[in-house]
């Protein structure tokens, strides 16, 4: 039985070409704007998968948001309906826990950046003052049939990263982008300031 875009969270880096995923493009920074994968997004594969490594806003506090784009990057914002919920757990500045839809988080026919978090820290945030040192940001976002020019453009996400205080939150959120263009170039960045970090993607046929 194939194991599709499983074999990406098995085979890990490797990098090599299996029956049906290949490694296309590494994005790192330690400290740009955004990390942009402008080109290779097309009709060669049916999912494109983002894999999240220790990403971060660089100013403390910020959100990590994502936004897609129609004409190779040359300009973002393409129409955009989506859905958020996450699970929290504080550890030192409460024991506070909860399970709830964010609809602060939904895009609604909006050309506005998804924001995959709530304010998180930053890798270098301390652990004074309720932080905890090295917070990031780690997950996944697939992108479904992007290069269709017949429907509209679905994408999941889940992913888990350190809040502005102590505490870890377990997100998910989806939706589409609605537009019958091809979708062929995608942005992650922060609501503020520069981010780190590495992001991976992957093409699954």
């Amino acid at each position: 039985m194939p194991l599709g875009a499983n074999k990406v969270a098995l085979l890990g880096s490797s990098g090599v070409v299996t029956d049906t995923s290949v490694l296309l493009a590494t994005g790192t920074t330690a400290g740009a704007a955004s990390i942009e994968f402008t080109s290779l997004i097309d009709s060669t594969y049916k999912q494109y998968v983002f894999k999240f490594y220790n990403c971060a806003p660089i100013t403390n506090s910020q959100e990590l948001q994502m936004i897609t784009s129609t004409d190779g990057g040359s300009t973002y914002g393409v129409t955009t309906t989506s859905t958020h919920f996450n699970a929290l757990h504080y550890t030192t500045w409460s024991a506070a826990t909860s399970l709830s839809y964010e609809s602060s988080r939904d895009l609604a026919q909006s050309t506005s950046p998804h924001k995959f978090t709530t304010n998180m820290a930053n890798s270098t945030q301390s652990a004074g003052g309720n932080n905890i040192p090295g917070a990031n940001f780690g997950g996944e976002f697939i992108l479904y049939n992007p290069a269709s020019t017949t429907y509209v453009k679905h994408w999941t996400s889940k992913y888990s990263y350190n809040f502005y205080i102590a505490g870890t939150i377990n997100a998910f959120s989806a939706g589409y982008v609605n537009t019958t263009s091809a979708v062929n170039a995608i942005k992650f960045y922060s609501s503020s300031g520069n981010i780190e970090g590495t992001i991976k993607m992957w093409g699954v046929r």
